[in-house]
């Protein structure tokens, strides 16, 4: 399962129901199909959705590997939730160190300690 990223469009309770409706209709826009499909082909990510992907794989067969991983893919947050910038931090400090000459077990093994930890 690989993790999916990007932003999160929500929609808040302001009391207003007219500028929530609005709001919604924006939201719907910019996640429809067509929109994800616009802003994959000028960004270079991949859609979030099924279907989206699906297209987008079809469009740019050389990166499709990446499309096929949407069918399922989480949130990066679904399971952490506030503890993901610990992880993130943790995997980042692991890659750099494999980069730079540690070994892959070694920055691995240190990301576990730093990610479980929370430091």
């Amino acid at each position: 399962m690989g993790p999916l990223g990007g932003a999160v469009l929500t929609v808040p309770d302001t009391g207003d129901e007219r500028r929530e409706r609005m709001a919604g209709r924006i939201v719907a826009c910019l996640t429809s199909e067509r929109e994800q499909l616009t802003y994959a082909r000028n960004s270079w990510m991949v859609p979030a959705g099924e279907k989206a992907a699906t297209a987008w794989r079809r469009q740019v067969p050389e990166l499709g590997a990446l499309a096929d991983q949407v069918a399922t893919a989480r949130s990066r947050t679904a399971k952490l939730g506030a503890g993901w910038p610990a992880v993130s931090l943790a995997l980042q400090s692991a890659f750099q160190a494999a980069l730079t000459g540690q070994s892959s077990q070694a920055a691995l093994r240190r990301a576990q300690q730093r990610a479980t930890s929370g430091n």
